[in-house]
């Protein structure tokens, strides 16, 4: 960080061989708690923020991902720990494999100085399907997340240290990824571009700061990016912007169901379209669809 005058650090949480924050595959698994690992595991996170404010003073640092596991099971009734101990005998599964991980962003929640950023990266809206899940996601990370994860005492800290970015994943709207599933494979390349311009644009209205890209299968280098996925990237960013209001999504979701906490991706309906549609701002609890057009790329 210091040499490349660094902002901060990214920090990539997940587990693609052994699963290190799961208490079961600790080599210490018979003889500590699950309670034991907990603290263990959070006074690391302490120990781990404090060297890097050390170094860099008002560090950032980008968690690809802090939320998730809930969405697969939660009792709101209670804390962290009992939630996810109750997950944890479990055999396999994310919430299992990461009941640890919220123990590590506590630590370095309670030891982060005046100045430093710990940003939830929200990886999971690789998958936002028309980026009408964006403001639901903020909506749960700023009033809900900190009481789902964290100790009383962590949260005051979350409030006053923790920020929202937005991630991109190009494979998805552009076809790369389970096109089937996604749709995808029926667009034609204008209507891609729109796609993903619309949830660049969901992506910067709804971020504290930062919105990143990660592809699987493109590169800026060899393969190219997507489309037009780079003049998508600026034409997206340059709307929300100039963007007064919260646009919300396609109007072929039914808009009852993005409004809903926690509400899942789901395939497009295109049943009967003769183009992607896009829906006008919100006014107050308005829905009113737009006409039907694909838009111009931006170059």
């Amino acid at each position: 960080m210091i040499i490349g005058r660094a902002a901060g650090i990214c920090l990539d949480p997940e587990s693609y061989g052994a699963k290190p924050w799961r208490w079961r595959s600790s080599a210490h698994a018979d003889s500590k708690s699950y309670a034991e690992h907990w603290a263990k595991v959070r006074q690391r996170g302490r120990e781990w923020i404090g060297v890097l404010q050390e170094e860099v003073p008002k560090v950032q640092v980008l968690l690809l991902f802090l939320s998730g596991t809930e969405f697969l099971t939660i009792d709101h009734s209670k804390i962290p720990s009992e939630v996810l101990a109750e997950l944890e005998p479990a055999t396999s599964g994310q919430a299992a494999d990461y009941s640890l991980y919220p123990a590590f962003v506590e630590g370095m929640l309670l030891g982060a100085s005046d100045g430093t950023t710990i940003i939830d990266g929200n990886e999971f809206s690789y998958y936002f399907p028309t980026g009408g899940d964006f403001g639901p996601y903020r909506q749960y990370h700023k009033d809900d997340a900190a009481g789902v994860y964290f100790s009383t005492e962590a949260q005051a800290k979350y409030r006053s240290h923790m920020q929202l970015a937005n991630a991109l994943y190009p494979d998805f709207p552009y076809g790369a990824y389970m096109p089937s599933w996604s749709g995808a494979n029926s667009l034609s390349d204008a209507e891609q571009d729109a796609w993903a311009k619309y949830c660049v644009t969901q992506a910067f209205l709804t971020t504290d700061r930062y919105v990143w890209t990660y592809s699987d299968n493109f590169d800026w280098h060899t393969t190219g990016m997507p489309g037009n996925f780079a003049g998508m990237i600026t034409g997206g960013r340059r709307d929300a912007a100039a963007s007064a209001t919260r646009i919300v999504t396609f109007d072929a979701i039914d808009a009852e169901h993005l409004w809903q906490p926690h509400s899942t991706a789901v395939p497009l309906d295109r049943d009967g379209r003769t183009g992607l549609r896009f829906a006008v701002p919100l006014d107050g609890d308005a829905y009113t669809p737009a006409m039907t057009t694909s838009p111009e790329g931006d170059g």
